[in-house]
């Protein structure tokens, strides 16, 4: 069976950290997109699941450009990733209190909100905009500045 996965869907994803669930009361799985620029993975992309301490490799990219299916069972998932890549990013770091850029632990309440970091966010300043859009901006979040 071939995989809905395409090598096109992937290159449109942003190095990052992604949440997707199928419908409410299924599982959210979480998903990492690197780039490495350094080791031997240098060049490739990678699509992994963040598991319990774990990351679990799905998809890879060579710098070729063909694509390796390693585990093709949360395409799904992942296709609505693609489908709304802010939407993804903000859940993953809403839900897990890491920035959804770096994976790195968010220590204030502001940047739990928007689910990243104040210098991912200047990288990421859409993300600000998506979150007022859908939730408003609360009052420990009005001085932000992107």
């Amino acid at each position: 069976m071939a995989s809905k996965i395409q090598k096109l869907y992937i290159d449109m994803v942003p190095q990052g950290n992604y949440a997707a669930r199928l419908e409410e009361g299924r599982p959210l799985q979480f998903f990492r997109v690197d780039r490495p620029t350094f080791g031997n993975f240098e060049g490739f992309t990678k699509v992994q699941r963040r598991g319990a301490d774990m990351l679990s490799m799905l998809y890879l990219v060579g710098r070729d450009g063909t694509l390796r299916i390693y585990d093709d069972r949360y395409a799904d998932e992942f296709l609505t990733v693609i489908a709304d890549l802010t939407y993804a990013s903000v859940l993953y770091g809403q839900e897990l209190g890491k920035c959804c850029r770096c994976n790195i632990s968010l220590t204030d309440e502001r940047s739990r909100y928007y689910g990243i970091g104040p210098e991912c966010a200047k990288h990421w300043s859409s993300l600000i905009e998506y979150v007022h859009e859908q939730k408003g901006i609360p009052k420990h979040c009005e001085s932000y500045e992107v």
